[in-house]
Formats: C-alpha cells, structure tokens, sequence
C-alpha cells in the first residue's frame, strides 16, 4: 500500500497529515482516558492463574547470586553447599537462608573451555568423603571441559575430561595440584557434553557424555562399543578393588581432527567393574560402558531405590526423551528419535532396546532437563512416588506420574514461568542428602544474578472467567465491540501466524487523568517498554478459510497478556466456538485442524496451534520484555483516527501515556519499522523490520539464542548476520545466517521457507512458511552480491569500509512533496539535508538519527531525480558509498514509483537494473 508522509516539519511544528489537529505535546494529557483499574477492575489475577500455579519457586539463598549455576551438592558431614559454576568456579557457603557470604573452593576457570554446551559440569563425592581413616576421605571428582595450552583449542577442538582432586579439609578448599585426570578425550564439537555422576549402590562411579556433537551422531559413536566415551553412561570403580575389578583392558579411540599439538586421549587411575555389561578379555570393547544410544544426555540422577538412573536426553528435532538406564541398556539414538525414527538407519543391535520411559514432541517444550523420582519426606504428600523434571525452554517444571490405569505415564506441569532459554532458564534439578529439591536458575551467559531456586506450594490463583463474555473485554464480544477501555493499536510490521489478520488493544491501568507515573509507560526509544502491574493487551486472531471469500473470516483465538509486579507478565488463550459467538479459556496448548480453500478451488489440511500459557513465555521472555509489538518502532506509524490519520507515537504521547514525555525532536526521530508491502522503503529496512518482529524475541543479547541480535534498533553492521558463522546446533554445511548472494546457503532463508518441526523458524505459532516473505528475503540476499574482504565470518564486515545506503521513493506523489527513505547499514554522522543531491526538487526537511533517514522533497520538475554522493557522511572513520540515483515521475508520463536509475556516478542509462551492492 502507498506509504503515506508520515511528518512535515515547520520550523518547529510536528503537524498531523490528512487534516488532523497537530498532536498536544508534553504536558497534560490532550483527551481524558477511561477509568479503569489494575487487571481490567480485577477480572484478571495479579499473578499466574490456575493449576501452573499449585507450585512456585523462591529463592533458596537471596543473599547469594551465582554465575551460571549448573549443580548443587551438599558436602558430606558439614552443614555446608557447595555450587558448580558453568564458569570454572566452585563456591562454599552455609546451608543457611540468611547466608551472605561464599568461599571459592576451586577455580578452573584458566584451563576451561567455556561455550553454550561446555564448562564446568558437576561435582561428585566419593561414598566415603570425610571418613576417618578412608584413603578416599578426600577424593572429589569433577568432570568439564578442558582448553588445552596448544595451537587450535576451541569450542570446537577441546579435551573432556573426569578428573579427582583432594579437598584440603583445614582450609576448605581443594588443592588445584592435586588433580588426576581419570579420562581424557579429544572432543571435536561444542555440543552434547553430558557429564552428569552419580554414585551407584555398589560405590561404582557412573558418568555419562553424549555422542560428541554436530548433527545426527556424526562421530558414530552412540551405538559404538569400540569407540570413546561418548554416547552412553559409563561406569567404573574408584576404589580399584580388584576382587570385584579388574585393570583397564582398552584406551579410548581418538576421533578424526584433532589438532597437532593437543594432548592424547587416555584413561587411568581406576578399574572396570566385572559386572558392567560388555567385557573382552582381548581389550576389544570400551568395557567401561554401561548403557548406549544416548544423544546429550545433559542430566542424570540416580535412584537408590530402584538402581535405576534417571536421564534427560535432549533431542534432536523432534522428540525430548526421559529415560531410566539401566544395565545394557540401548536407549536406541541415533536410529531412534523416542517413538519416531532417527536419522541413521539401524545397525546390528547391542544391549537391551529400551524406549524412553516419557517423550514429548517440540510443540511441548525444547530442552529437557531430567530430574529424579521425589524421595523427600517434606512434601511427601504432594509428590512422593512422582518424577520431577523440566524444560529449559518453555521454563516449566513437571511431574511424572503414573497412569490410574493401565497405559503410559502422563506429565501435568506444576509451576510454570521459571525462565526460558539456554541462557536465562532451567539448568538443573538437585536434591539435598534429604531428598529435597533445589532448581538451578541462570540469569544470562555469563551473567552474576543466577539463583538456587527451591519449590513451594503455592496458592494459586482462581483462573478468570472461562468465556471471553463475561471478562468484559467486549461490550459485544459476538461483534468484538471493544470496551472503552481498550485503546486499539497496530504495528508496523507483524508478527507471522499462518496468515491470520489480527486486532490488538491495550489496557493500561488509570483513573480516567493518567497524570500519575505509575499510570503512565516507562518509555524507551530503542528497547523495551515496561508497563505498570495490572495493564492488559489483547490480540485477536482469524482468517478466511476460503481465499474466494475474504470477508468470511474464522474466529481462531483472543490471547490475553497480564503485566504483574516487577516487570513481570502472563499469558491467557480464549479458543472461539465454531458459531464465533464466543470463546473458553483454555487451561493448556490445543491443536485444531482445517481445511483451507485457494483462490483456484484446490484445497489443502492446516493445523492451528492454540499456545498453552507456557509457551506464551517462550517468546515474551525477559530479554524481549512484556510486550512484543508495543516498541517505538512499531508504534510510530500512520493509523486511521477520528475521521483521518494520526501517528500512533503522537497519539499515545498525546495522551499522557508516556513517561517521560516525548518531545518534537524525539517523535520527529524516532526508527519506524516498515511492513514488507511497503515499497517506498527500501528492501533491506523491510526485511530488517520483519526479521525484528519474527525473530528478535530470541536473537538478542541476552535472549534465549543470542548468537546474532535480531532487533531493528541495532544496525545491519552490528547484527552479526551477514557472512556470518552460523552459531548453534544447526547446521548447514557452507553456510552463514545470511550468506550474500546465495539464499539456498543462508540459515535465515532456508529456516523460514521451512515448515518442518526443529527446522522451520520462528519455531512456535505457525505451520506454514510465509511466501511473501521468503521470497523478499531471497530478493534481499540476492542483491547483497559477493563479499569482499568479508573478515572474520562473525559478522564482523564491515570495520575496514565505507557503509553502504538505500534509498527508495513512496509509490505515489501528493501535492509536489513525496519522502524519501534512506537506510545506511551502520549509523552515520554528520548526515543533513544539503548532503543530498537533488534535480528537479529540493529538501525540505531531513528528520532521523543513527542509520535510519527520512527526507521531505518538493518536486519543481516533473521528474526530480536524488542520489547521496559518496563520503558526504561519517561512520568509524569511514565516508559512505553512493547510493542509487532515484528518478520520480509526477506526471502520467513516467513511472509512479520511485525508479532506481544507477549508482551514483556510473554510466546506467534509465531503467537500468540497480547493481548488487558489493561488500568491501
């Protein structure tokens, strides 16, 4: 659609187009709002409702903060904790809630190697720690990732390792010197490190590893007896007893890559117990493992009861898996995927064929983390006999329990809103000597503020209203008549649901003058809004399921966001009844089916997935705050208001909803998304704004996948996409996030054309792939053309070169004066109107900052052409590239649209083709 002016600037007068008042300014709101209080008058809880709320979470510890917390252990014969770091360190501290101090007992972290997957694991004691007379009363046994002092070490290259060391009983610490390394293998891959002990019944040490990393057990070593240790859980015997052992028989294999100069793969100091499951007197078979087929088996706890390890195998795309290994167990990875085939193709098989004993599919979660059957006494009444675990990426806890009948165990999910991501959510579940549970809780890679989080009933809140009806939302919900109290609101660029349209309202709480702070947006121009407790939004869902009927529309799902204290948030979904008259609450995620009708009669099955309130959190996480669509960006758009058109931004900040309040300059400023139909921005800001909207919740520093940032506040040079490494545990071989010139190699491209579960991108909300915008994306990496002097394939392009700029005209002319938009890929300096060169017109006004621009011209000619010359503005020392020369017809006798004629001091001729733009 024709994107209209959206400001004209006189002197300094910011005036409405199409006719409508200039907008008040700071100061008292221009309109009175409507009455109403915190949760729409109280309809909505004050925090999370319903069953996810019979448990919460509290921190054990409030005194203490961690870095990446990944284990808890009490040490044996004290009154004493100790944590594991992911970074290297251990940390000692009284088992006291009150306790504000902690002692590092150890610090690893000079020779560790630490990445998504990798650092330091876990801690284990031996059964006799702390035992007078014991020549094992010392012994403490680690496992982590080694970096070698060598040429080459990496994530990718690195050494893993099980290690003992002695802890000095005096000084309550372990001796660094003291450390014996037990096994030690070259690790070719940052990922599926496992490394999770436990002593079994017997004092034997088991330890598990997962199958070396990459994709699809590409060492071929899961269902491998002859390999290293990867795969599988391995057992052996540290007190070297040879009346039940016997000597090492057979050193790891070496896998292929490893770097000149690294240490080799060995193992010592210990003996293989006579009972595990594969022995060969001719040292044929690893006769330390235990149990095969595992993929990544980050968790493990062992049952003194039943002899059974508890384990949770992270899956590949499709399937979380919680096992019980036991002896000879094949948990059957990598021809296996829980109930579904893998992607090798079976072998001969060895062990036992055990399935998991609970799967679920990546619709329910993403990163099981195991846990342990509750052998506590204290709420032994509530979960005694029951199987905890979670998911690091929906941030739930659950517990398993055993069907009332014959039939596979079930899973209810009993607290909910723990935290979401690899860097920010669940890292483990710990018991005490007691049996009592402890959570670990990250707060971002690398980041103090990690919690040790215990479980406690709580009381739940009564859900609200099960119909839509009677929440009062709707005065008429049959006709979706908002309340006045819902402010309605669009964004620029829209998140992808299948193709359904949506309507979006905001409730924020007042008392019909909003002229408090605490009735009022916390407003920030380049990150996230927060919202006073009690505000609602309101999105609403639906779609023609016939093409040929447009304005038939299904009613699918009205989504209910609550803001509570502290910057915290809640999701609801109201599914629609079949006659649209109105809508439940639904107490979890629902799956429907359809039929959708094309334009041309033919007819294809779709899927709706109505989000459960756990999958709400996966995108509207901490990092991307309460509200994805409520941002500058997006707001600050032309909407239909009082007859005309109003800018969205002007009007909240007209009306008192912003503190503080915007002033000329921060409105006429401020960065606009642009939808992907909106041609007169140029094609990279329109792939930008929708990769923001459909991305950025996760790619952000400090998001659940923060390997490149998503957001449009940042600038091209500064996301980390272009020619850059892909990051993560999907792969595609010779590829980059967007690899210019090339969508078939570009992550970004083949992710969104997918629709397959672990592949397609966004992962949750949609089944199918939006055409529209996989092919502008192909369109956008086709026009970056090859790379030239690319630097380190980080995305690190650009220091060395002068930016790159696009420019693109509106598709329509009114009244002489058109916009032009100008998107340079790292923000610039010293930019202003006269900079331009101009033909047949002249700038009236140049309003922007950073890298986004837009001009006001008045056309004097019937054609008016424009360019930006090279080195008319600054960005790290470096001048820019000329742009595009655009060429506009006002008349009927040349082209409507904005015409791109030629770089800039090139010989093109009219109509030409613009070149790719080259980087360099």
């Amino acid at each position: 659609m024709p994107h209209s002016p959206r400001w004209k600037k006189l002197g300094l007068r910011v005036l409405m187009c199409a006719g409508v008042a200039g907008l008040a300014l700071p100061g008292k709101p221009k309109t009175a709002s409507v009455a109403v209080a915190p949760f729409f008058n109280g309809v909505f809880p004050p925090d999370a409702p319903g069953a996810a709320a019979v448990w919460v979470s509290v921190n054990a510890f409030p005194g203490l903060g961690f870095t990446d917390p990944m284990w808890i252990a009490e040490i044996p014969g004290t009154d004493e904790f100790v944590v594991v770091e992911k970074s290297g360190k251990l940390k000692r501290f009284r088992n006291d809630p009150e306790v504000k101090a902690v002692s590092v007992v150890l610090d690893l972290g000079p020779q560790l190697q630490v990445s998504e997957d990798q650092g330091l694991y876990q801690i284990a004691f031996h059964p006799e720690f702390g035992k007078p007379g014991s020549v094992h009363a010392a012994d403490v046994f680690l496992t982590y990732s080694h970096r070698p002092a060598a040429v080459g070490a990496a994530p990718d290259k690195s050494m893993w390792r099980l290690s003992r060391f002695q802890w000095q009983a005096a000084a309550g610490r372990i001796d660094p010197a003291s450390e014996s390394v037990l096994i030690q293998q070259y690790d070719p891959n940052r990922w599926h490190n496992g490394g999770a002990m436990a002593f079994d019944n017997s004092g034997c040490l088991m330890v598990t590893c997962g199958d070396g990393g990459g994709t699809d057990d590409q060492f071929g070593q899961s269902q491998a007896l002859d390999g290293g240790f990867f795969g599988g859980v391995f057992r052996i015997d540290m007190d070297n007893d040879l009346s039940r052992s016997h000597a090492i028989r057979r050193q790891p294999t070496e896998l292929p890559g490893k770097p000149s100069g690294f240490p080799a793969s060995f193992s010592q100091g210990y003996s293989v117990p006579n009972d595990n499951p594969w022995l060969d007197p001719a040292g044929g078979l690893l006769e330390e493992t235990y149990a095969i087929g595992l993929r990544s088996p980050h968790s493990a706890h062992y049952d003194r009861e039943s002899g059974g390890l508890w384990v949770g195998d992270v899956g590949r795309k499709d399937r979380e898996e919680f096992d019980l290994v036991t002896k000879a167990a094949n948990l059957q990875w990598p021809f296996m995927e829980g109930s579904i085939t893998g992607p090798k193709a079976r072998g001969p098989l060895h062990g036992v064929e055990t399935p998991p004993v609970y799967e679920y599919n990546r619709a329910a979660g993403g990163c099981i983390i195991g846990g342990m059957r509750y052998r506590g006494t204290r709420w032994a009444d509530r979960l005694g006999g029951k199987v905890i675990f979670g998911d690091n990426v929906k941030g739930s806890i659950l517990a398993l329990e055993e069907a009332p009948t014959e039939g596979p165990p079930f899973a209810k999910e009993i607290l909910s809103g723990f935290g979401a991501g690899i860097y920010s959510g669940l890292a483990n579940i710990c018991t005490d000597s007691a049996g009592e549970i402890y959570l670990m809780k990250l707060n971002g890679r690398g980041e103090d503020g990690g919690t040790v989080q215990k479980m406690v009933p709580g009381l739940p809140y009564a859900d609200p209203p099960a119909l839509l009806s009677a929440t009062g939302l709707f005065l008429d919900t049959a006709r979706l008549l908002p309340s006045p109290a819902l402010v309605p609101f669009e964004v620029a660029s829209p998140g992808w649901s299948d193709g359904a349209g949506k309507q979006r309202w905001i409730v924020l709480p007042n008392d019909g003058n909003r002229d408090r702070v605490e009735e009022k947006i916390s407003y920030s121009a380049a990150g996230n809004w927060s919202f006073p407790a009690g505000t609602v939004f309101v999105k609403h869902l639906e779609m023609p399921l016939d093409e040929r009927r447009p304005g038939v529309l299904k009613r699918f799902e009205t989504r209910v966001m609550v803001c509570t204290a502290n910057g915290g948030k809640y999701g609801l979904t109201y599914r629609w009844n079949e006659q649209g008259s109105d809508a439940v609450l639904l107490a979890g995620g629902e799956e429907e089916s359809f039929t959708l009708t094309r334009g041309d009669g033919s007819s294809e099955s779709r899927v709706w997935s109505y989000p459960s309130r756990g999958d709400c959190l996966q995108c509207h996480t901490n990092s991307a705050g309460q509200a994805l669509g409520l941002r500058t960006h997006q707001i600050n758009r032309m909407v239909p208001h009082a007859g005309g058109t109003a800018n969205q931004l002007a009007r909240f900040n007209s009306e008192g909803m912003f503190e503080p309040a915007l002033g000329e300059a921060d409105l006429a400023n401020a960065l606009e998304a642009r939808p992907l139909d909106d041609d007169t921005a140029p094609l990279e800001h329109r792939v930008r704004s929708y990769l923001d909207a459909n991305c950025a919740h996760c790619h952000q520093p400090g998001g659940m996948v923060p390997y490149f940032d998503a957001r449009l506040q940042t600038a091209l040079q500064d996301q980390g996409l272009i020619d850059a490494a892909i990051k993560g545990q999907y792969q595609l071989a010779g590829g980059r996030y967007l690899k210019p010139d090339n969508a078939r190699l570009s992550a970004m491209h083949v992710r969104l054309k997918s629709d397959l579960p672990g592949i397609a991108m966004p992962p949750l909300g949609r089944h199918s792939a939006d055409q529209r915008a996989v092919d502008l994306l192909a369109e956008y990496i086709g026009a970056l053309g090859p790379v030239v002097e690319a630097g380190t394939g980080d995305g690190e392009l650009v220091a060395a070169r002068a930016v790159r700029c696009s420019i693109a005209a509106p598709r329509e002319i009114t009244a002489g004066e058109f916009e032009v938009t100008i998107v340079f890929d790292a923000a610039v300096s010293g930019f202003e109107s006269a900079d331009l060169e101009v033909s047949g017109g002249q700038v009236k006004s140049l309003r922007g900052r950073g890298y986004y621009y837009v001009a006001m011209v008045a056309a004097e000619r019937e054609e008016v052409e424009i360019s930006l010359p090279p080195d008319r503005v600054q960005a790290r020392d470096h001048g820019n590239l000329a742009s595009s020369r655009l060429r506009i017809s006002t008349s009927g006798s040349g082209p409507s649209v904005g015409t791109e004629v030629s770089m800039a001091g090139s010989q093109g001729t009219p109509g030409e083709r613009m070149p790719k733009a080259v980087f360099k």
